[in-house]
């Protein structure tokens, strides 16, 4: 659900991002563009996951560590590719990049615990700190497909940067008290 609903949360951040001053690397959300992109990268995938594990659960069990570590390697690969290519836009939109990433964070964050509020704690967190991760993977993804705007790979990759330490964190804190960390 948080992914579906990313052009809208993406695109309601944006505009306060504006409202409040921001200019400097934002840029305007695709619309059908990152609709289609939505279908292609989630739909498509998920689907058919979801066949493979229900009629053949032994190639499930078997494909999946390798393709948990190939889709790794290959965002990693990308992120690498991104910073090494546009560092220097990375560096100076810093600024508008970090604050509409933790408004996006904020608000993923708030609509998993508003979709969440009714399961049982030790579920609830876990699921909730999800969909901003979620969306990170996503927005990577979507991107760095679209080949014809680079700077949207940068917003990617500084979304990335300032999520990953504060749900590595989250996760620490939450494990310390006992609680799980997975979802």
């Amino acid at each position: 659900l948080s992914c579906v609903l990313a052009p809208l949360t993406m695109g309601l951040t944006l505009a306060v991002l504006r409202a409040l001053g921001y200019e400097d690397g934002l840029f305007a959300v695709p619309g059908g563009a990152l609709v289609l992109r939505l279908l292609a990268l989630i739909v498509v995938p998920v689907s058919v996951g979801l066949a493979v594990k229900r009629w053949a659960p032994a190639v499930s069990r078997w494909i999946f560590r390798p393709v948990q570590w190939g889709t790794a390697l290959r965002i990693a690969g990308l992120i690498v590719l991104v910073i090494a290519t546009r560092g220097a836009q990375l560096v100076a939109e810093w600024r508008a990049i970090s604050v509409a990433a933790l408004l996006f964070m904020a608000g993923a964050l708030g609509l998993g615990l508003l979709l969440t509020r009714r399961c049982p704690t030790r579920e609830a967190v876990p699921l909730a700190l999800s969909f901003p991760t979620r969306n990170i993977a996503l927005a990577c993804a979507v991107a760095l497909t679209i080949v014809d705007h680079p700077e949207y790979a940068v917003f990617a990759v500084g979304y990335f940067l300032v999520d990953l330490p504060l749900l590595l964190l989250a996760a620490l804190l939450l494990r310390s008290r006992g609680g799980s960390t997975t979802t």
